[in-house]
This record gives C-alpha cells, structure tokens and sequence, in this order.
C-alpha cells in the first residue's frame, strides 16, 4: 500500500466520497483531497480561522469531540510563528493562554447525518489531544464510519500524560479495533489505520 503524505498526515489515495479532515488550518490536506475527487468537511475550530470558499469543501468552524456541546479553547504560539489552538481540559487550570474561547463541538456521526453519508473515506484527526476520546468512544460504539484513519497523536506534559501513553498499549489493542483495522503507519506523529477487507 503506498501512502501518500500532505501536510505531515498520511493516508491512502482518496479518489471520491466524502473526507472528514478535523483540524484543517491551512487546508492544505482538504485542498488535496478536493483536488484528487473527494469532498471535505473541514472543521478548525479557532475562530480566526475563515472559511476558505474551496469548491467541494464545507467548512464548519467547529471541534471534533466525543459529544457534542460547548468547550473551552485556548490559543498559544509555538514560538516559530504557528498557533495551536487546543482544549482547555488537557491542560492545568491556570495554564497562560493567549486567549481563551468557548467552541462548539460535534461527533463524527452528527456530520454524517448532517451531509447523508454512509460511510467516510477518511477521516484525520489532527486535534490537539482530543483524538484520545474521539476514538475511545469510536471503539465502544464499534460502528464502522470510515475506511480509514489518518491521526497525530498529541502527548501534553501537565495532565493525562501517562493515560495518554498507555492509550496505545491499552485501547488500541481492542479486540474489535485490531479485527477492524489493520495499522499501515504507526508513527506518534502520523499513524495510519485502514478498514480490512
């Protein structure tokens, strides 16, 4: 299987159906995926963020999470000109972010009934740490959404660091997960997860 990379997210050639790419700032990966025939949800929930008017790509300035509702966001600088913006919840209560807003926050499923879909061609997950419960809910629900996975992994120093790290060695070895999906990638940065056949 060769993999194709864009934007440090690999994942295997998409050529129709619908992408959902979670955590689009830049857009570069939903610009690549309209460009080989897909479309794209894309969500980026910083607010400063707009929408890019991309033909074939919805954009939604909101969070992929476990459930939906509201959650706290927080922007900080990585010290090289980029900003991440990220949960607040993975962080420690009085963590110094430049600035602080509240973000509306849906499932994988909500826009699969919002946009009629069946199933996903691929979904990435580039969400600042909340990849962790976004899948652990995927896995209890052992429903199938999407054919594969493109996903960075976020590890934070203050909370759930050690949870985080054993998420790998614990609900990634789920039984229905590994007769699911088969690991095509497994890199912390860029892990790929394909639907066996």
């Amino acid at each position: 299987m060769e993999l194709i990379t864009v934007d440090t997210h690999s994942f295997l050639p998409v050529k129709s159906g619908w992408v959902l790419d979670a955590g689009a700032r830049g857009f570069a990966f939903a610009k690549e995926l309209v460009k080989s025939g897909a479309k794209v949800i894309a969500l980026e929930p910083d607010p400063m963020v707009c929408d890019p008017k991309i033909r074939g790509v919805e954009f939604y300035n909101e969070a992929l999470h476990s459930e939906c509702g509201t959650k706290t966001y927080g922007a900080w600088s990585t010290g090289e000109g980029n900003m991440v913006f990220e949960p607040h919840e993975y962080r420690t209560s009085n963590y110094d972010y430049m600035e602080k807003s509240e973000v509306y926050c849906r499932t994988i499923d909500y826009y699969m009934r919002r946009h009629n879909i069946e199933i996903f061609e691929l979904i990435k997950l580039d969400i600042e740490g909340s990849e962790f419960p976004v899948i652990t809910d995927y896995i209890e629900r052992k429903q199938i959404l999407t054919k594969q996975f493109s996903i960075e992994w976020h590890y934070f120093n203050e909370l759930h660091n050690s949870d985080h790290r054993n998420f790998n060695a614990n609900i990634l070895k789920d039984k229905w997960w590994n007769e699911t999906y088969e690991c095509v990638k497994n890199d912390p940065m860029d892990s790929v997860y394909v639907l066996k056949n």
